[in-house]
């Protein structure tokens, strides 16, 4: 089920035949004709379709959906989609199909493999923007990437460990205030993201969606692992001349509060509390000072946000200063004009020179109080 011609050219390009018998393509504004695909001819459907098609198969098929419109988001909304039309659907039969790589990433993995690093950082898309390595008088890399939860967090700082023989000094940890209810596995919208971490960090993964990509898509990464580091993340930095604030995000500003704030699970708020405890402790074991950091949002959207879900979160990090002394530089309060930011929540070229400023000198004074 394509939403893209982009999304269904990878996703065809990428499926084993040996192991998947198609028996249909969905894609919008088409019907009635076939595609060829690994020397057979495959039915192709509208949308509207789509009913027909669930009741005629049901559970026994899979869907896997690919491609976008507008937004990542639109794979959540067309999953949730598909279960209300046919609510005896399995959730385990809709498969998020966009397989996230990011050369740069990657890239910057082996960086921190191969290189004296002294610090790294780790964190949802509020780190990859905001954390610059220039700021900073040491030699690092920023290991921050879109959608990156604490637990995807967490194995790339084992994975980084794993090849430094207790050298670096510090890690910088991205936080923000959802970040204890979000799960990436749960988030079917962006969950095709966690294909990289898994590729590399359990390779032998032998789930359903991985199976049925070709050996070469799942080894993809070892093309891509050392070709193009990037450790500040500039290339993304310098995107649309510096990602100045535009009207795009006064317009978003509904829909970017929503995806900013807590939807709040007990399981997932336990799991990631105790995936936070252990990444201090992973950082500790190996005598790098674990460090939290919190980015600001802009200021109409810290204004709008719930002050019940901000104090939640903060009452969470102090639990964490008091029992392990993990030291928390927290800028969400600062008041900067739009100048410094991308959009409602994200901090551009200026934002995160601004904030790594005054991170690298709460660090330096963290760094000298522990010695």
């Amino acid at each position: 089920m394509a939403l893209s011609a982009d999304g269904l050219k990878q996703l065809a390009e990428s499926l084993d035949y040996q192991k998947v018998d198609v028996c249909g393509v969905v894609v919008q504004n088409v019907q009635g004709v076939k595609v060829r695909l690994c020397g057979r001819d495959i039915p192709v459907y509208a949308f509207s379709a789509l009913r027909a098609l669930m009741q005629k198969y049901g559970n026994n098929i899979y869907y896997l959906l690919c491609g976008v419109v507008t937004h990542t988001r639109d794979l959540g909304a067309m999953a949730s989609m598909m279960l209300k039309i046919h609510p005896t659907i399995s959730k385990a039969h809709i498969l998020n199909a966009n397989i996230g790589f990011s050369d740069s990433w990657l890239g910057n993995l082996h960086y921190a493999e191969t290189e004296d690093i002294k610090f790294f950082a780790t964190g949802i898309s509020y780190t990859e923007f905001g954390v610059d390595i220039r700021q900073f008088p040491y030699r690092g890399v920023n290991l921050g990437y879109a959608s990156q939860d604490l637990f995807n967090g967490y194995r790339t700082a084992k994975h980084v460990f794993a090849h430094h023989d207790d050298t670096i000094r510090f890690v910088l940890i991205g936080l923000c205030p959802y970040i204890f209810h979000y799960d990436l596995e749960e988030s079917f919208s962006v969950r095709g993201q966690r294909y990289q971490y898994d590729f590399i960090f359990q390779p032998e993964d032998e789930r359903l969606d991985h199976v049925i990509m070709k050996e070469s898509v799942r080894r993809i990464y070892w093309s891509e692992y050392a070709s193009h580091p990037d450790p500040n993340n500039d290339r993304v930095r310098y995107i649309q001349d510096f990602r100045l604030f535009g009207g795009c995000g006064i317009l978003d500003f509904k829909r970017e509060l929503e995806d900013v704030g807590v939807h709040y699970r007990a399981d997932v708020l336990k799991k990631n509390k105790e995936i936070l405890a252990n990444y201090i402790q992973l950082c500790r074991t190996h005598h790098a000072v674990p460090i939290g950091v919190v980015f600001p949002f802009s200021v109409c959207l810290q204004e709008a946000y719930p002050e019940r879900d901000l104090a939640e979160f903060r009452s969470i990090l102090d639990d964490y200063r008091n029992m392990a002394g993990f030291e928390v530089i927290d800028l969400f309060d600062e008041r900067w004009d739009e100048s410094c930011f991308q959009n409602l929540s994200h901090v551009n070229v200026k934002g995160a020179a601004v904030a790594s400023t005054m991170i690298a000198k709460k660090v330096e004074e963290i760094l000298q109080k522990g010695q």
